[in-house]
């Protein structure tokens, strides 16, 4: 009969898990915001050169769709990190500390920006970024057509 995996295995197991979770949601976030980024700028660049109004709605539609995508891998991250600190520094095993110990280290070396700053910051370059493609080809579209 197979050995019963302690109750510490387990649960650090578990939390090994949930950590590879929330740094895959990391890299494939950061990784979406690149790509979104580039595209952007790359639709953007194309449609300078172009001098077509239509091109410029490119980067809004995918901008959109992406800056979606990219919250909810952060609300992913947030829940999972939440269940962690419950689960494991409220709950049974509450020795470890693990997210609280990652959020002291963090804050004492400054390097951690409070998720709340960092997705509001994405936001505003998301915006900007709709706001200038939108306000492009408005533009173009009047040099094009004439007034509205």
């Amino acid at each position: 009969m197979p050995e019963q995996p302690k109750s510490d295995d387990v649960l650090v197991a578990e939390y090994s898990t949930l950590r590879d979770e929330i740094n895959a949601n990391s890299m494939v976030a950061s990784q979406t915001v690149t790509v979104a980024f580039t595209a952007a700028i790359a639709f953007i660049t194309f449609g300078l050169q172009s001098g077509s109004w239509a091109i410029f709605f490119a980067p809004v539609i995918l901008l959109t769709i992406l800056a979606i995508f990219v919250t909810s891998q952060y609300d992913s991250t947030v829940r999972i990190g939440a269940y962690i600190r419950h689960r494991f520094e409220e709950g049974a095993f509450s020795q470890l500390k693990w997210e609280r110990g990652l959020n002291m280290m963090r804050s004492r070396l400054k390097r951690d920006r409070p998720t709340t700053n960092y997705v509001a910051s994405l936001a505003v370059v998301f915006i900007l970024l709709n706001l200038a493609s939108c306000v492009l080809s408005i533009y173009f579209f009047q040099r094009d057509y004439g007034s509205l």
